[in-house]
């Protein structure tokens, strides 16, 4: 689905995506987070397939396995190492593994069918498997999976913990 295909979505439609963003925006994510959910929705991350399109140059094949083309599709769930990564992350490994057509897609109906308290871990996730291919990509350096889910683990706590949350929604009732 393309960001400029939102006027033509029924009403219903529109406002389950404005409840979606509110949680993300409001959730307890460091912001770079939040600002990669939103790129990665609006096919704005500069993916291997995404500058392949604007430059016939480009080898649009994954830097992690080497194996298939990288589209963010690929990156966050088709990749053998993302798929490492989800089971690792004791994530509903059913619901992550729903095959949709967009990563959008895929990314809202993952996130509305998890709890409350595995939403900002599957974003944190996600961001943490754009990352790893950023490292690769720029430096040709992996982590493995379960660094790739420790650190993301770690970064969520501790920014969860510093009392960096500015946001109204960090303090919750029990």
């Amino acid at each position: 689905m393309q960001p400029s295909s939102s006027r033509q979505q029924p009403l219903e439609e529109k406002k389950r995506v404005r409840r979606n963003w509110k949680q993300v925006w409001q959730s307890q994510l460091p912001p770079k987070i939040c600002t990669f959910v939103w790129r990665a929705c609006h096919e704005a991350l500069p993916t291997l397939e995404q500058l392949a399109r604007r430059n016939r140059d480009v080898l649009n094949e994954c830097p992690i396995c080497g194996v298939s083309e990288e589209s963010l599709q690929h990156i966050l769930l088709r990749c053998p190492f993302a798929r490492q990564v989800w089971v690792l992350s004791n994530l509903p490994w059913g619901i992550i593994a729903t095959k949709m057509d967009s990563v959008l897609d895929w990314l809202w109906v993952v996130y509305e069918k998890l709890d409350r308290g595995s939403k900002d871990k599957f974003l944190a996730l996600c961001w943490g498997l754009w990352q790893n291919r950023d490292q690769v990509f720029m430096e040709g350096k992996t982590a493995t999976s379960l660094v790739v889910v420790r650190n993301t683990s770690w970064l969520y706590e501790e920014y969860v913990t510093s009392g960096r949350m500015l946001r109204p929604t960090a303090i919750r009732s029990g």
